[in-house]
């Protein structure tokens, strides 16, 4: 279904459901987690500032509710892939092969909390055909509109000090060190407890 001013066909619970007992040749999906299946059924309808997420961004998010959250106890990877193609063909887009959905699962799975990976798994989704009516993905719109809310004006930070990918957050600031790890003394209970 559908929300208002958007024309995207999503999967249901009961869809997801469906795919996997059908993946795994059961009747039953067995224990669901409830919250790993939430995040694959309403992660694609978000919106955030008025904003929907892009086509590309709404595969990732059923990609990542199914590989990485484990809403089912077997064949969640599986899923992952039969889900996508499910969407693909239910918003009248031709499917990537089966292999190629099965390295997104894969690539979701170790995404993690890792926002650069997710961005570069969404420009690789981008990549294959995108359902009429959807948008594709962006990453410079992203940029884009966090750049814009900053104020360049009041940046000092000179050459030498400037961030790198490899520290994102630039250079340490004196006093900023956390001292010396506690020794395990530290942590045996107190005499009298």
């Amino acid at each position: 279904m559908a929300a208002p001013g958007d024309s995207t066909v999503y999967l249901t619970k009961n869809d997801l459901i469906a795919i996997n007992e059908r993946i795994r040749g059961t009747a039953s999906a067995g224990q669901i987690n409830e919250s790993g299946l939430a995040t694959a059924v309403e992660g694609p309808r978000f919106v955030f500032g008025g904003f929907r997420l892009s086509w590309p961004e709404k595969v990732v998010k059923v990609l990542l509710g199914l590989a990485q959250h484990h809403p089912f106890v077997d064949g969640n990877k599986r899923t992952a892939v039969e889900a996508v193609r499910t969407m693909y063909l239910r918003n009248g887009a031709q499917p990537p092969g089966t292999d190629e959905l099965q390295e997104w699962a894969n690539e979701a799975f170790d995404v993690g909390a890792n926002r650069a990976r997710e961005a570069a798994l969404a420009m690789r989704v981008g990549s294959w055909t995108i359902p009429d009516g959807q948008t594709p993905y962006s990453p410079a719109d992203d940029y884009a509109q966090d750049t814009d809310s900053e104020d360049s004006s009041e940046d000092t930070t000179s050459p030498d000090e400037s961030k790198s990918p490899e520290d994102p957050f630039g250079p340490e600031e004196p006093g900023e060190q956390l001292g010396p790890d506690p020794t395990p003394e530290a942590f045996e209970p107190a005499e009298g407890r």
